[in-house]
């Protein structure tokens, strides 16, 4: 009776759909609770300010200067949305959200046509028990936009047999991916390589052309300033020479640096992981149990195409963040833009895998299997965690009532000073977990081998499915760490940046020329037209140490004495905080002139020491 019940149960229609929905809900509910939870940041202010500011005529995306390398389309369609429906950080927020969910609805279309509803509804669990990516995606950022417009391409591309029109409308909506997020250029030839191989030559020919088109658009509407998309960390300078003319100014230093230990790179790549649990470490199964036999040749095309694109995105992130030296903390955020493929990768490919693998890809599986279980252990404090485990005092065999901590037992054992053994206790301790783990897993298949005699996976297969079982289930648990120091503390910020904005615009006339030295541009958004150097809309990334101030100006950074002219022929200055990184601060204010006539709230109120924003006024 009870096999009879799943029997019908697993057939029905009706249930992987509304499984399917509450998924959506699920997502829908993180992605509105998130939006107005998270504090602001500089990336999410130079997107809406500046997407703003295109839109109305009061910036150029052309003439902003050399540091403005993202690519066009990231600005202008978050800026018409806010055009229209009034600028905001609500706004832009909202909008993300909305391209989120078309996302996911995009991914389930796809996963439902590649493999019906059961996996449809896995995929968009899958999205909604990934809440470090949700919190990305709830951003006003590129992300959910770029997310969009890829999962849509896929959807519309892919398909046994798809006809011209549908093809060309997904090579065109490529482009349109590509010219928002010019870093996905892989997919392009993706693109072309799988219509090709799906359906045929003259498809194929006709892709390419439709898709080049917006992105050669876009690249001669802003030339020659367009070839800054490709410098200076995308392509090598010693390949490009001519590109160095739209990189950081000669003879000059950043004042902002990242961390580039190896130590630091171990930490940005298993945030990426427990930021994209289920896609990566999917993806990657997917890969070492890739099938010997394909349920059609749709598929194994299918599975081709979008492993090329994820696995060579993922590649080129990683290349410029983790083998960079300049955001190497930029990995989880840029594989949001890409996740999605991996993804609708792990439904397509996974349900024709293969169950016993070789002795060589058993192996790769197993070491695969120990380096997903460093993941934890480059959460931020864990090793101050494990040290600090209450154990009990024994002597002599008897415990005396007392508690001790596990650092103490091993400051006893070992010469190793603290920082060290926190460094180095945490791998350990979660490869030895692992190791048990594996051990119980074996055990547990044997008798499973013994009591099910039709059996037919491998060991090493069973240990991965369960993992990544169990990585679904805790993703949003344990592997949920924040990608952001002091992102949320329990304000509605959607609220906060209003009663900011509105603070702010009481103080500043239109018209007038304000200098800007804080840290997100957000709060522009709610003011009258003012005129503001557009260099400080990226606060201290623009920031340079030395160099000729003219040549500075024009590649649309600035240095100390740009700050400084800028300062004093200024009408209005709003400071973050009443020192900072350049020689502008409450002292020079007051030195050239300026009464301070507010004093606001931090930008971020959930710093653990905020700073103030201080307005000075130019005294006729």
């Amino acid at each position: 009776m009870k096999l009879f019940l799943f029997s019908r149960l697993s057939k029905s229609a009706w249930l992987p759909r509304l499984l399917a929905l509450l998924g959506a809900l699920t997502l829908g509910v993180q992605l509105w609770a998130y939006a107005r939870a998270q504090t602001t940041f500089v990336d999410e202010g130079t997107y809406l300010y500046l997407g703003f500011s295109f839109v109305s005529g009061d910036l150029s995306y052309g003439q902003l200067g050399g540091w403005n390398y993202y690519a066009p389309l990231s600005y202008f369609i978050p800026g018409l949305t806010q055009f229209f429906f009034g600028p905001s950080l609500a706004t832009g927020r909202y909008f993300s959200i909305l391209c989120a969910l078309l996302a996911a609805l995009a991914a389930w279309v796809l996963a439902r046509r590649l493999r019906g509803d059961w996996w449809a509804a896995a995929t968009l669990w899958a999205l909604a028990l990934m809440p470090m990516q949700i919190k990305m995606y709830s951003l006003g950022l590129s992300q959910a936009l770029t997310a969009c417009l890829l999962s849509w391409t896929l959807v519309l591309l892919i398909g046994e047999k798809r006809s011209t029109a549908w093809i060309l409308a997904g090579a065109f909506l490529a482009g349109l991916t590509v010219i928002t997020r010019h870093n996905l250029v892989f997919l392009l030839p993706a693109l072309v390589g799988y219509v090709l191989w799906q359906h045929g030559r003259r498809q194929a020919l006709l892709a390419l052309a439709v898709s080049l088109l917006p992105v050669l658009l876009g690249m001669a509407l802003f030339w020659p300033s367009s070839l800054r998309l490709w410098t200076p960390f995308w392509l090598p300078e010693q390949w490009f020479p001519f590109l160095s003319r739209f990189g950081p100014p000669p003879a000059t230093q950043p004042l902002w640096t990242a961390d580039r230990s190896l130590g630091g790179r171990m930490s940005a790549f298993f945030m990426g992981m427990r930021a994209h649990f289920f896609t990566l470490v999917g993806a990657f199964a997917a890969l070492l149990l890739w099938p010997l036999h394909w349920e059609s040749p749709f598929h194994k095309r299918v599975a081709v195409f979008l492993g090329f694109t994820f696995f060579s995105s993922l590649l080129l992130h990683g290349w410029v963040t983790l083998g960079g030296n300049y955001c190497i903390f930029c990995f989880a955020p840029y594989t949001a833009f890409f996740s999605t493929t991996g993804l609708l990768f792990v439904v397509n490919t996974l349900p024709n895998c293969r169950h016993k693998p070789t002795a060589t890809r058993t192996a790769l599986i197993l070491l695969f299997l120990f380096l997903v279980a460093l993941a934890p252990a480059y959460l931020d404090n864990i090793g101050d965690q494990l040290l600090s485990l209450p154990l009990p005092r024994l002597s002599g065999g008897l415990h005396f009532g007392e508690w001790t901590t596990l650092w103490s037992y091993l400051n006893h054992w070992f010469s190793l000073e603290y920082p060290v053994m926190r460094q180095i206790l945490p791998p350990i301790y979660f490869l030895s977990v692992a190791f048990l783990l594996l051990v119980t897993l074996a055990g547990l298949y044997s008798l499973l081998k013994r009591r099910l005699k039709s059996l037919s996976i491998g060991f090493a297969p069973f240990a991965l499915l369960i993992v990544l079982a169990s990585g679904f289930i805790l993703s949003p648990t344990l592997l949920n760490a924040p990608y952001r120091q002091d992102q949320e503390c329990g304000q509605d910020m959607f609220a906060y940046y209003e009663q900011f904005g509105t603070d702010l615009a009481a103080l500043i006339s239109p018209g007038s020329r304000v200098y800007w030295q804080v840290r997100s541009a957000i709060p522009l958004l709610y003011l009258p037209p003012v005129k503001i150097y557009p260099a400080q809309v990226y606060s201290i990334y623009t920031y340079r140490l030395g160099g000729d101030p003219r040549q500075v100006e024009a590649l649309g950074y600035w240095n100390d004495e740009i700050s400084r002219q800028w300062a004093e022929e200024a009408d209005i200055l709003v400071l973050e905080g009443e020192q900072s990184y350049t020689p502008v601060n409450a002292e020079f204010a007051k030195a050239h002139g300026y009464q301070r006539i507010a004093i606001l709230p931090a930008l971020n109120p959930c710093e653990y020491s905020p700073q103030q924003i201080f307005i000075f006024r130019k005294s006729p």
